[in-house]
């Protein structure tokens, strides 16, 4: 299955060159789709994309422990909701405006092209925080999609966007989590819902899965309630791994950015 996402980012890289042969010097940005010098092309995005990106990050004043944006203490997030079976949640964007729409092209409408600056901006999120903490990943475990809902979506965004940042950092993905009971879409529950849903839902991966050096990673696209990730965390936690943390493209906010993209 990795080896079949990793195939997917490569075409879409193929095609992505082919149109740079047809625009010489010039690559479209895969957030708004304006073209731009190929110098200037940034992970995949235009100088004024990448500018409100960082503008976001500098500025987003995120919680240290869920990824949360806006932050105020005490949290509005979901810290209340994770145990100490997930030590921390990076986020590398809002959940909000475009970077929400980013997370529903690449999830409902097929874009998986958006994988490729999804997960470079993660990246830069991770190697930052490794940066500061001297704590490098030991692996990336993508939350894992029921076979039947996969097989439906022709894809696990969540592998995706591992396989994007573990080929941007050198980081192997390893897909320990296999998602017993298909439920309802999480988007269709309320909070409680979500929290309760999920006790025996993930389980390990046939496989002789061993914790590394550094902590383990989780990897999803957005955390809401943060149920997914602390159902997947207390697998991990039971069959033997210590230190856990998780990294998302999108987080949720506590108010608007109004120069979001």
């Amino acid at each position: 299955m990795m080896n079949r996402m990793m195939a997917m980012l490569r075409i879409h890289e193929f095609f992505r060159r082919c149109a740079a042969l047809v625009y010489p010097g010039l690559e479209s940005c895969r957030f708004c789709g304006s073209f731009a010098p190929g110098t200037q092309v940034l992970y995949g995005l235009c100088p004024r994309c990448m500018e409100r990106w960082e503008k976001t990050i500098r500025d987003g004043n995120t919680c240290p422990r869920c990824g949360y944006f806006a932050w105020d203490a005490p949290c509005r997030g979901p810290c209340e909701h994770l145990s100490d079976h997930l030590r921390q949640v990076l986020a590398a964007a809002p959940y909000e405006g475009g970077y929400r729409q980013m997370v529903h092209r690449l999830k409902y409408d097929g874009a998986m092209d958006l994988a490729v600056p999804m997960g470079d901006l993660m990246a830069r999120v991770l190697a930052s925080r490794t940066d500061r903490s001297g704590g490098h990943p030991s692996c990336l475990i993508p939350v894992p999609l029921h076979p039947a809902k996969e097989a439906v979506r022709g894809f696990n965004q969540s592998m995706l966007l591992a396989c994007q940042l573990g080929r941007r950092l050198g980081i192997p993905v390893r897909p320990m989590l296999i998602r017993q009971q298909a439920g309802k879409p999480q988007a269709a529950l309320n909070k409680n819902q979500r929290l309760q849903g999920l006790g025996r839902t993930f389980a390990m991966a046939p496989g002789n899965w061993l914790a590394g050096q550094g902590p383990v990673f989780l990897v999803d696209d957005v955390i809401t309630t943060g149920a997914t990730l602390l159902a997947c965390a207390e697998t991990l936690k039971s069959n033997g791994f210590q230190e856990i943390c998780a990294i998302t493209f999108a987080a949720g906010c506590n108010k608007a950015h109004t120069d979001g993209l």
